[in-house]
């Protein structure tokens, strides 16, 4: 039984591997859109949300952070994409690493508001 278990094991390591490599590829894309010269980091940025490159690494992090599975859970209230209403949320952005697993997280929008809500208003008490 080891032996099945371990089998899968490495399936899944190899699955993660190929997904990584993928992501590498689109995050070299991404890089290109993001150092456009004459535009600011946010026209960039919606440029790049509308690009096949965002929509396929969506769809791969969707996958690695699935874990084999077929649903996601958000970090933050710990409910399912069931309801199909997840943000890929940037916990830090960089350029050329912007489809990178340690960078971004799947939540839902309500939280991926909340999140933006209270970096926000931190910003607004320093000042």
């Amino acid at each position: 039984m080891t032996l099945i278990n371990d089998m899968i094991l490495l399936e899944s390591d190899a699955k993660k591997r190929e997904l990584l490599r993928e992501l590498k590829r689109l995050n070299k894309a991404a890089y290109l859109i993001m150092m456009q010269p004459g535009k600011n980091f946010k026209q960039k940025y919606t440029e790049l949300q509308s690009t096949p490159t965002w929509f396929k690494a969506k769809l791969l992090l969707m996958e690695y952070f699935a874990h084999g599975e077929t649903i996601v859970v958000c970090p933050i209230c710990n409910r399912d994409n069931i309801c199909n209403d997840f943000i890929l949320h940037h916990d830090k952005y960089v350029n050329s690493e912007l489809f990178t697993p340690k960078y971004v997280m799947f939540v839902h929008s309500k939280c991926h508001s909340h999140i933006h809500y209270k970096k926000f208003n931190k910003k607004k008490k320093k000042n």
